[in-house]
């Protein structure tokens, strides 16, 4: 069979993966206690970004004794089934180790990621959340682009602003969580060089996240 040639979005695609992957893009968007950071710099609430939905991860991420031991990453517009919960194995809760707050701590947790472009820079950050209501804005957003670019396959990105709003839990009460309101789209489709950086972002090591995951 004749290998297909790469083609110059191919090309541009492996380029930029392959700077993204050097240059580290440790760069992490967090959402705590009502309001947007990366890193310890808080963001201002109306901040715009260019969100890249296909580029949606869903990261299994082991930790024992806070300490860092595996990550199983899953991109969840390709064809791979995200693995459950029991399928990891360390089931015996029994065997736990201590978490954050002292009890025994299931030392999985699953975490979302999403890569958010600045409109004027073009610097790609990486939302991250273990959340309930972190993982809920993320599902929205990318479900109602889904339906969208189902119907209309000239739709651009979604260009979202960054709010806080509320949400009700049995355990928690009312807590704040991250809403991705949209606040328009891009002239043009997603194109595969910046899904490409988007993906190799994603790839990028994450550190513990101390949230609460409500």
């Amino acid at each position: 069979m004749t290998e297909r040639l790469p083609t110059r979005q191919d090309e541009l695609g492996n380029l930029e993966a392959a700077a993204a992957q050097d240059a580290g893009l440790q760069r992490m968007l967090k959402f705590r206690k009502g309001a947007f950071y990366i890193g310890e710099e808080e963001v201002d609430a109306g901040t715009e970004y260019i969100a890249h939905p296909i580029g949606w991860t869903k990261c299994w991420i082991k930790f024992v004794n806070n300490q860092f031991i595996e990550r199983k990453v899953y991109r969840v517009a390709s064809t791979v089934r995200v693995p459950d919960r029991d399928e990891l194995g360390d089931m015996d809760s029994a065997l736990w180790g201590p978490g954050m707050q002292g009890e025994h701590t299931d030392p999985w947790s699953m975490q979302y990621l999403l890569p958010l472009e600045d409109p004027e820079s073009g610097e790609i950050v990486v939302f991250v959340t273990p959340s309930t209501g972190g993982k809920r804005a993320v599902s929205e957003l990318c479900g109602t682009y889904a339906r969208r670019a189902s119907r209309d396959k000239n739709l651009g990105l979604p260009l979202v602003s960054l709010r806080a709003g509320e949400m009700k839990t049995g355990k928690y009460g009312t807590v704040d969580r991250p809403i991705f309101k949209i606040e328009g789209w891009t002239n043009t489709p997603h194109d595969e060089p910046k899904t490409a950086v988007a993906s190799a972002a994603l790839s990028a090591g994450t550190d513990l996240d101390d949230e609460i995951p409500f």
